[in-house]
């Protein structure tokens, strides 16, 4: 089997091992801090819900450029966190981010959409 690589990547081991390292996600990925600050600072930003309950959502410009016509997708887990020691806030919340990577079309077709707040509010009520 025969995989496009891309000319960002390098591919390490031998087969059936590969390993390939992309250096252009890589780039994406060091903005992933400020995309999920950015949902926290603008509750109000909008979440594209998946079948499996993940959310996603995606960035038209990021810092790395993209290739042209394509958008960087984040996809998202939050659930509410159980275990914690702080009596200061008695909810916390964990998101996760699942994968997130580059493409042109849109990797899900979802019809649910809410905002990054009303998610986080469903999981604290």
């Amino acid at each position: 089997m025969s995989l496009p690589i891309q000319p960002s990547c390098y591919v390490f081991g031998s087969a059936p091992q590969l390993r390939v390292f992309d250096t252009d996600r890589y780039n994406w990925s060091l903005e992933l801090p400020a995309i999920v600050d950015a949902l926290f600072t603008k509750p109000t930003s909008p979440i594209q819900m998946t079948p499996e309950h993940n959310g996603y959502i995606f960035r038209l410009r990021m810092n790395h450029p993209l290739p042209t016509g394509e958008k960087y997708y984040c996809f998202i887990r939050l659930k509410r966190f159980h275990n914690f020691v702080d009596g200061e806030h008695p909810v916390k919340l964990d998101l996760f981010v699942e994968s997130a990577y580059s493409r042109q079309t849109e990797p899900i077709r979802s019809n649910e959409r809410t905002m990054f707040g009303r998610l986080a509010e469903r999981l604290v009520i």
